[in-house]
């Protein structure tokens, strides 16, 4: 065997060997976020409530219905933002500028915004240095869809819509 053929030889050794490190990271990567991430379906316990209804004649607040962002992965995991039934939620890193905040520094200061006319939601990336993603893709603006996921930075979000049905099979 000649110099060269060694070299190719090592070479393509060396290739396989980092695929195949690549996909035992994938793999390992791929069942940890799947241990994390829950059905979309799964009860929630809002955090942070624009307008929270009451009951007439009590304290007790009455069950939320609308659309909330759940962390699933993140600084905060099962954390549940209510998202403005109409108008503008905004999500970033700067506490002082966003609805829903979410601490890391690869989160933007002002990262996107939801966009709401009660029965439509849009998301918006705002420029951000790492991007927004909708279950996976990257995107400028989407709708949002419930169960979708949404990458922000390395936190992950699901997009709820919570229905007064909903409650009944909790």
């Amino acid at each position: 065997m000649s110099g060269a053929e060694i070299f190719l030889t090592v070479a393509v050794a060396l290739i396989a060997l980092l695929l195949l490190a690549l996909l035992v990271m994938q793999v390992v990567f791929a069942r940890r976020l799947g241990s994390v991430l829950r059905p979309a379906d799964r009860p929630v316990q809002v955090e942070h409530v624009f307008a929270p209804y009451q009951h007439a004649d009590a304290d007790t607040p009455e069950p939320y219905f609308g659309s909330v962002l759940r962390i699933e992965l993140g600084d905060r995991p099962g954390a549940c933002f209510q998202i403005r039934p109409n108008g503008s939620t905004w999500i970033g890193r700067d506490d002082s500028a966003n609805d829903i905040i979410i601490a890391s520094s690869s989160v933007s200061r002002r990262h996107g915004r939801i966009e709401s006319d009660g029965d439509r939601y849009l998301i918006h990336d705002l420029g951000s240095t790492n991007g927004t993603y909708v279950n996976g893709q990257p995107v400028s603006s989407a709708i949002l869809r419930h169960g979708d996921t949404v990458s922000i930075g390395n936190a992950v979000l699901r997009f709820l819509m919570i229905k007064p049905e909903d409650d009944k099979k909790h």
